[in-house]
């Protein structure tokens, strides 16, 4: 499938392309070209950040301090630049670790917290890889 001849202008177009790879990954096809292109389309990361700030843990700060809220306070065109830049040269920053209750035991587990930025580009990239791992 080619995806970067997709022309994707809404998230509904956007959720139907998702959706056509996952039916053609599980049927066997492994092939995708343009994912990168998939990932830096604007209607991409508006969908990314929307599924970010619907994440219970949004509001926690990362190791740099922000919460995407701060993010959101710029200009969408600079929001914009700043995850397409990430996508091109993504390496992942440090995370915060936290550890928190297991339910039921009286266990912990260690939960990393990324920073703001680097928490908008793997969800990116999840979902334009969605279809094709969840096969």
């Amino acid at each position: 499938m080619k995806v970067h001849r997709l022309e994707i202008k809404t998230e509904r177009q956007l959720q139907d392309a998702l959706d056509v790879m996952y039916m053609e990954a599980k049927s066997g096809k492994r092939n995708f070209y343009g994912l990168l292109e998939l990932a830096r389309n604007p209607i991409t990361i508006v969908t990314a950040i929307h599924k970010i700030k619907g994440n219970r843990g949004s509001n926690t700060p990362g190791v740099d301090g922000k919460r995407i809220n701060d993010i959101l306070q710029k200009d969408f065109k600079e929001v914009l630049a700043l995850v397409q830049e990430q996508l091109d040269s993504y390496k992942p920053n440090m995370v915060r670790r936290k550890y928190i209750d297991k339910p039921g035991k009286a266990e912990k587990r260690a939960l990393g917290i990324p920073t703001v930025n680097s928490y908008c580009t793997p969800p990116n990239k999840v979902l334009e890889l969605e279809s094709w791992l969840h096969s």
